[in-house]
């Protein structure tokens, strides 16, 4: 078993991020890992995780795999 008391350099120094995280990031990137460690591996499973778990799409509705796609560009940028 590998224990991590610190972050990795790799992420440190590979990953940025311009601004602090925002408290919408954090609770979808939560809901993320929940969905994959119940074992989703499709796009559609990911939206209905969001859904089933009730986090809202980016305009107040529903997640669709156009409003994924369309978020996790522009988090991405």
């Amino acid at each position: 078993m590998i224990t991590r008391t610190a972050r990795e350099p790799y992420l440190e120094t590979h990953q940025t991020h311009p601004e602090p995280i925002t408290p919408y990031e954090r609770k979808l990137a939560g809901s993320l890992t929940e969905i994959f460690s119940g074992g989703a591996t499709t796009l559609d499973e990911v939206v209905d995780g969001l859904n089933t778990l009730g986090l809202h799409g980016p305009d107040g509705g529903p997640w669709t795999e156009q409003t994924f796609r369309a978020e996790m560009r522009r988090l991405g940028k």
